[in-house]
């Protein structure tokens, strides 16, 4: 029984991965959305937050890329990504912004990019939910919920404030 906990376990957090990854950068373009906004407000714009919601996006479309934020994007090392977004990241290195249909753009694809992924989060719950009760193992060995690094509701509130869809 601890063996097979152990391997379910394994699995389900292997499964889990590029969920992991899309919530973490979902939660950092809230956060860099937030930051741009409030720049804007009081005239301290800087490069780094719209250079951070771009970068976050590139991860959420290829959570296993090599590119590392400040680092020029090439189609070898962001291969999931789209030439327009590698190609508005690479101009945000040399000091370009966001506008501010662009930030929403960005916040509302990444809010939806997200729900799906989410959806199948929680889907791979309730598959490794009934295979840990076929093998006698209380589900909460082998599975964690959605949502471990961040508040759901939050974010999307703060996406919802800045527009995002």
């Amino acid at each position: 029984q601890q063996s097979a906990a152990l391997q379910l376990s394994d699995d389900f957090y292997t499964q889990s991965k590029d969920y992991l990854a899309v919530a973490g950068s979902f939660q950092n373009i809230a956060t860099m959305a937030q930051r741009i906004s409030e720049a804007r407000k009081t005239g301290g714009d800087s490069p780094a937050s719209h250079i951070g919601m771009v970068f976050n996006f590139m991860k959420m479309q290829d959570p296993q890329s090599t590119v590392r934020e400040g680092e020029q994007a090439q189609a070898a090392n962001a291969g999931g990504v789209s030439d327009r977004v590698r190609n508005l990241y690479n101009s945000l290195l040399l000091g370009g912004r966001l506008s501010d249909e662009q930030v929403r753009d960005f916040s509302g694809t990444a809010k939806k990019l997200y729900e799906s992924e989410l959806r199948n989060q929680q889907a791979r719950v309730k598959d490794f939910s009934d295979r840990a009760v076929q093998f006698r193992v209380p589900p909460s060995l082998v599975v964690r919920e959605p949502d471990p690094y961040i508040d759901e509701t939050d974010a999307a509130r703060r996406l919802r404030e800045r527009g995002g869809r």
